[in-house]
């Protein structure tokens, strides 16, 4: 750890995982992906390795691929559907654990072939052909202007999925790459394309509610939990500071070191599906600790020899008191 790193940003770092060590069992992913990886592991899009990993740098293959797009699509339940279904390509063969998939996604016009009728179903991604099925997940199928792939680029910017200067079509796609842009796509409105009018028109819809059956309630605080036979539950505030109760899966996955029990007080996302809270990503910290010195004027208490900043609304503690203060967004927002 570096010496000249501030006090409080030390602090953060070994009270904050650096990783997420939860239910969803991934242990190599950090920062935007790991909030990415683990909603969309949740929900049951992306799955990580046997051993605990979840691999951000490796490559996915197109019939990885195509096993996401259709799990985006909420055809998980349909797939015996398509196990009849005809062989739309010469290396696609009944029997092949991505049989299903593939002709899942053709049939919902999401995934093409090359010419000569192969799929090429072990060779990685690329970019540009990523984020082109992720597009028409999104009902943007082959209407947009320009030429490909620059044209799903410019779109996918626009609806802030990524940075253009930072796209690059012929780049094999990480599976940090997919996760982080399907994360996103899960909250972008759903289009259709209109031929009267002749423009995509939203829908009012997202794949995470009309396809998944999701919501995602951001940064909310906890008030209560309680633990239930056959099911838990817990009392968040939302942002409009709004009271909502929550069914909340028994088997709970937390991004954080912080137990279902310790939840209360905390600031979180929740991951929900089917009306389930499935899981709960921790953005606060909480600290223990002697109050050792107290400044009135800067509002900043020490803790643990760390000088902690206090928010305006709340009264300042009396020095030498034993306290748990939580923390987000680098201020304290409530002690006990």
């Amino acid at each position: 750890m570096k010496k000249n790193l501030p006090a409080l940003v030390v602090l953060l770092v070994l009270l904050l995982p650096a990783c997420i060590v939860n239910a969803a069992g991934f242990t190599d992913v950090e920062g935007e992906t790991a909030s990415a990886v683990f909603k969309l592991s949740v929900l049951g899009i992306i799955d990580g390795y046997p051993d605990g990993t979840f691999r951000p740098g490796n490559s996915i293959t197109r019939a990885e691929f195509a096993k996401i797009a259709v799990t985006a699509l909420g055809l998980e339940k349909t797939l015996d559907l398509y196990a009849e279904a005809p062989s739309y390509f010469s290396d696609v063969k009944s029997g092949d654990w991505y049989y299903k998939y593939v002709a899942a996604s053709v049939e919902h016009d999401i995934l093409k072939g090359y010419p000569g009728g192969t799929f090429k179903p072990d060779a990685p991604i690329t970019e540009a052909e990523a984020l082109t099925i992720i597009l028409r997940l999104l009902g943007y199928k082959d209407y947009l202007p320009g030429s490909w792939p620059q044209n799903y680029a410019l779109k996918a910017g626009e609806l802030g999925l990524l940075e253009t200067k930072a796209f690059s079509g012929s780049a094999t796609a990480t599976r940090a790459y997919v996760a982080t842009v399907m994360s996103k796509a899960l909250a972008v409105e759903i289009v259709k394309w209109d031929y009267f009018f002749q423009d995509f028109l939203v829908t009012g819809n997202s794949l995470l509610k009309a396809a998944l059956k999701g919501e995602i309630r951001e940064e909310v605080k906890v008030f209560s939990t309680r633990f239930g036979e056959n099911r838990h539950s817990m009392i968040v505030i939302t942002p409009d500071n709004e009271a909502v109760s929550l069914d909340v899966d028994k088997n709970l996955a937390v991004l954080g070191d912080v137990s279902f029990s310790e939840l209360k007080n905390h600031y979180v996302n929740c991951v929900e599906q089917n009306g389930i809270t499935k899981g709960v990503e921790v953005l606060s910290a909480a600290v223990n600790g002697e109050v050792e010195a107290v400044n009135i004027y800067t509002r900043t208490v020490k803790i643990n020899g760390i000088e902690l900043q206090f928010s305006h609304k709340l009264d300042l503690p009396p020095q030498g008191r034993q306290i748990t203060v939580y923390l987000y967004k680098d201020t304290v927002y409530f002690w006990q």
